[in-house]
């Protein structure tokens, strides 16, 4: 499943990953992501990529460039672990 078939949606104060694609044989469980991965995911699922979500995610917490892109991959490694496809594209390293 791609990334770009799933939505974020937020419920009582919790962000969930929700698979929206094509209809399969079996129930994808909504995933749980933290406020950060909310944003994350949402800039993913809208196609852009990685360098410019770690511009935006510096500009907005003031956190270093590096701390950060080494985060969102292991966000995005963590992604991959649920089967979600998650294009790293040239410029993700």
């Amino acid at each position: 499943m791609k990334i770009s078939d799933y939505i974020v949606r937020s419920v009582a104060g919790k962000n969930y990953l929700v698979y929206t694609g094509p209809c399969l044989e079996r129930y994808i469980k909504p995933v749980v992501i933290s406020d950060v991965g909310a944003m994350i995911c949402e800039r993913l699922i809208r196609g852009m990529g990685i360098n410019r979500i770690v511009d935006e995610l510096h500009n907005y917490y003031a956190v270093d460039r590096e701390v950060l892109l080494n985060d969102i991959k292991d966000f995005t490694d963590q992604l991959i672990g649920f089967d979600i496809s998650v294009s790293k594209g040239a410029d993700f390293i």
